[in-house]
């Protein structure tokens, strides 16, 4: 037989016949291992693990922080705390109720207070300004003492100041001058507190009532 006709007989046979037998096992073995979940689902990340994409939500994207969380402002209460100037514990200011000792060197200023006939206890305030004088700017209180009776008394001023005293007899307890109790300013006024002061005499006087 001719080999060219030989060949084409060959060639048909195999056609007719269909795939080849091994490689129909090979293939249909392939099919039954993928279809066992043996391989990794179409779309799946490497190595089968589940996750978002960066831009879906519930994810957030690459270098962007978490925003912070607000604080709670810890702000002073009006008026100062303790240890702040007005605060508890604190001096007042100059010319208010409370005036504290002055702060810094001082000097000691000693004297006496007569007042005949006269109960309850002294106030001396320390002045900045001649308080007497109506016409010009209103002195502010650089501290104050009080004293129980008349007689002696001792107070600290700042030195170099230059100062107005002023007494009253708180005879009611109320903290301030009535209309009709005792008053006296030191007849010398100023006082300079080049250094410690002595002798200061301060003499009060009841008022008269008013209208009269």
């Amino acid at each position: 037989m001719n080999t060219r006709i030989t060949a084409a007989l060959l060639a048909l046979f195999v056609v007719g016949c269909g795939e080849d037998p091994v490689l129909e096992a090979a293939r249909e073995e392939a099919e039954a291992a993928g279809g066992a979940g043996g391989g990794s689902p179409e779309g799946a990340p490497p190595g089968g693990a589940s996750g978002g994409v960066p831009g879906d939500p519930g994810q957030m994207a690459p270098g962007v922080p978490e925003p912070p969380k607000p604080g709670i402002p810890n702000e002073p209460p009006p008026g100062g705390g303790p240890g702040m100037p007005g605060g508890p514990g604190q001096p007042g200011q100059p010319g208010q109720p409370g005036v504290g000792s002055p702060t810094g060197p001082t000097y000691p200023v000693k004297g006496s207070l007569v007042c005949a006939g006269c109960k309850g206890s002294f106030r001396i305030d320390v002045f900045d300004g001649d308080h007497g004088d109506l016409g010009g700017p209103r002195p502010s209180i650089v501290t104050r003492a009080e004293v129980q009776s008349a007689g002696p008394f001792t107070l600290d001023v700042p030195q170099g100041a230059r100062v107005w005293l002023s007494v009253f007899n708180d005879e009611d307890g109320d903290g301030r001058p009535g209309p009709t109790e005792p008053v006296g300013d030191y007849a010398e006024n100023p006082v300079v507190a080049k250094g410690p002061v002595d002798g200061v005499v301060i003499q009060l006087k009841r008022r008269d009532p008013p209208g009269q």
